[in-house]
């Protein structure tokens, strides 16, 4: 029992990491952004980057929440 709350817990700890790397690289996206829009020569590149990392991030949170729902509904 004490394996299945200490794994849920880390699961847990690992989601919330996610969600706030997310969101550091959606501020990140947001500047790059509006720096491409405030030049004439912006770089797609680097935000095409941030795209792709958010989505990844996207899928690894939404694969931790569902390991979070299923430790929350094992027996304890």
């Amino acid at each position: 029992m004490d394996e299945m709350q200490d794994l849920l817990n880390e699961v847990t700890e690992k989601l919330k990491t996610c969600e706030k790397e997310r969101q550091r690289l959606v501020d990140t996206n947001k500047l790059l952004v509006e720096q491409i829009e405030c030049s004439e020569f912006g770089s797609l590149g680097a935000v095409n980057v941030l795209v792709e990392k958010l989505q990844a991030k996207d899928r690894e949170i939404i694969q931790l929440r569902s390991q979070v729902i299923g430790l929350a509904q094992l027996p304890r």
